[in-house]
């Protein structure tokens, strides 16, 4: 996001890196607390804008 607002730069980097798995983890008194509900779905979202972009 920075990176096209010109804010900041980016380079791919010389060598590969390992994928890995992503996962959130919530207490499961927390799993209908709709806050709870909106903020895992805030971050998911970011994951999947920022996975789009490469």
């Amino acid at each position: 996001m920075m990176a096209r607002a010109k804010e900041a730069n980016a380079w791919k980097l010389p060598f590969a890196i390992p994928t890995y798995q992503d996962k959130q983890h919530w207490h499961e008194r927390q799993a209908k607390n709709s806050g709870h509900i909106w903020l895992r779905n805030v971050i998911a979202g970011l994951y999947r804008d920022s996975r789009r972009d490469h």
